[in-house]
């Protein structure tokens, strides 16, 4: 549900925001900068565990703050997922990005793990 916010001294309107989209936001950005200060230099690999929503925005920011990232590997227990999230990433970001099978697979030797 939409949240008004008004001028704390004449009571105006002065933005509508839609939690649901802001939410995913003030996730996805505290963890894409955690990464920028704590990936190790030389970083290439990202493990995404989940293919949602935040997924998605997690890669997008992730790769934002570290574009010297080379491979996205994604898991999720649903196939048909991992490999829609695989597909439609691969449209938007220049990164290799793999639908892998097992979550073992997919962490093994990355370098971020979210």
């Amino acid at each position: 549900m939409p949240r008004s916010c008004c001028s704390l001294t004449t009571g105006h309107l002065l933005a509508l925001l839609a939690g649901d989209d802001l939410t995913p936001f003030r996730t996805a950005a505290p963890v894409a900068l955690a990464c920028q200060y704590l990936a190790r230099p030389g970083a290439s690999t990202l493990a995404m565990l989940g293919s949602g929503e935040q997924s998605r925005l997690q890669v997008r920011l992730i790769l934002h703050v570290l574009p010297c990232l080379q491979r996205v590997r994604i898991f999720s227990r649903t196939p048909e997922h991992r490999r829609d999230f695989a597909h439609k990433m691969s449209e938007l970001v220049p990164q290799s990005v793999e639908a892998i099978e097992n979550p073992e697979r997919a962490v093994q030797d990355a370098d971020i793990i979210c």
